[in-house]
């Protein structure tokens, strides 16, 4: 009888005493022949040559008695060709050596469609080896895999809805970090954090060892006003301490609270463990310019511009710095080719405005700034920095309006905007702090 070499578990944890090579080489040239016999077998069938198949799943065969998947697409060849006769002997031929081969071949033509990424196709194999009770654990396992990637397939073709189903199962199979994040993010980019909040707490409360699942977690509350993803991260990092991800957003909820140094130390942490992340580059300069330590700032600002040379945010934060160690005609030299990709952007014309400022040049400062909040109604950063320009020139009640409208759009978040730079932080916080924001 063959044997599932792939989920014999019995054998895994069984260690002899003594290595016998020549059976372990011996092994491993059988598994080799057999697989190219049953891949060349598979192709033939695949391109309608049925006789040159079967003869390659007779070599595999001859190589492993019982093998399942060779046998069963023999069978099926037969059986698609009207052979039923034939097709019933080979089968009886097949049990006998090995009963288990329908099911057994089900999971692993399964895996092979995987392999080819044909999920569905792969994740129907796999149902029905689970049907009739083929190793049901390690089986949806394979399914949940088969499931995931699809839901990402489906995903990446622009349609988060249509892959939540297959995301949803996946997770409710196996509840592993992989699936639950996958399924956090489709979730949280179509703005459903409090259904995603909800499988991600009873997922936890079955197996609170999920670091990547609290972070998810963490992610997801942090899109509710009321909610504190602070403690889902301290779990994340107790789960695994040298997971850096958690640490980022440690920062900029630290910054977010006024707490530069918290902000520069989770950061800074979180370049230590992972150094090869950019974001994590990112995280520690948008901290340090926060804080006014724009020489520390420039240095990581370089490390992450060499990191990722064809980025934008890079480029956004060392304008940023420049602004902040008042080279304002720098600055705007750096804008000028940003501007002309995309006129428009609020970041960008926020800028513009800031350094125009700087320069004394008020009334086009004025018209940049009015541009963002036109092209951008909906951008907090705009509305920030039209509010500072009212308000640093005597017109406090216009620029109330539009902090009230930076507040309606981010919550408390508007805090952390408010202090990425610290020319406008003091303007915009005493303004908060009048309105009642804290």
């Amino acid at each position: 009888m063959a044997v599932d070499r792939s989920n014999n578990l019995a054998s895994a944890c069984t260690v002899p005493a003594t290595i016998d090579i020549d059976a372990w080489r011996r092994r491993i040239k059988e598994d080799t022949f057999s697989h190219y016999h049953l891949a060349m077998g598979v192709a033939l069938r695949r391109n309608g040559d049925g006789a040159s198949a079967i003869e390659r799943f007779r070599a595999a065969i001859a190589i492993i008695p019982g093998h399942a998947l060779a046998y069963w697409n023999w069978v099926g060849i037969l059986r698609d060709a009207g052979r039923a006769a034939e097709a019933e002997a080979v089968h009886r031929e097949a049990i006998a050596a090995n009963p288990h081969y329908q099911v057994e071949a089900l999971h692993l033509e399964g895996k092979r469609l995987v392999e080819e990424r044909d999920y569905l196709a792969a994740a129907e194999r796999f149902r029905e080896a689970i049907r009739n009770g083929w190793n049901v654990e390690t089986v949806q396992r394979d399914l949940s895999d088969a499931l995931r990637w699809h839901g990402v397939m489906v995903a990446g073709q622009g349609s988060d809805e249509k892959a939540l189903p297959f995301l949803e199962e996946a997770s409710q199979l196996n509840p592993t970090d992989e699936t639950l994040v996958t399924l956090s993010d489709a979730l949280l980019r179509l703005g459903r954090s409090d259904r995603a909040v909800g499988a991600l707490r009873r997922a936890l409360e079955g197996n609170p060892l999920l670091a990547r699942a609290h972070y998810a977690l963490g992610q997801q509350l942090n899109q509710q006003a009321d909610s504190n993803p602070a403690p889902s991260m301290a779990n994340a990092i107790a789960v695994d301490p040298a997971f850096s991800p958690p640490y980022d957003m440690l920062s900029q909820l630290s910054l977010r609270d006024g707490r530069l140094q918290n902000a520069v130390s989770h950061a800074r942490h979180g370049v230590h463990l992972d150094g090869s992340n950019p974001m994590s580059h990112f995280h520690l300069g948008v901290a340090l310019v926060a804080s006014g330590r724009h020489e520390e700032a420039e240095a990581v600002n370089a490390e992450l511009r060499n990191r990722v040379p064809k980025e934008r945010y890079p480029v956004e934060q060392h304008i940023m710095i420049m602004i902040g160690k008042g080279d304002t005609h720098l600055a705007l030299s750096a804008l000028a080719p940003l501007l002309a990709a995309t006129p428009n952007d609020p970041m960008a014309l926020g800028c513009k405005g800031h350094s125009l400022f700087g320069l004394g040049r008020r009334e086009e400062a004025e018209t940049a700034l009015r541009s963002a909040v036109a092209a951008n109604p909906d951008s907090a950063w705009a509305r920030l920095c039209l509010g500072w320009m009212l308000r640093r020139t005597g017109r406090a009640e216009e620029a109330a309006t539009h902090f009230r409208r930076a507040v309606e759009l981010r919550g408390r978040w508007v805090l952390y905007e408010a202090r990425l730079c610290p020319w406008v932080a003091e303007d915009a916080l005493a303004a908060y702090r009048e309105l009642g924001v804290s």
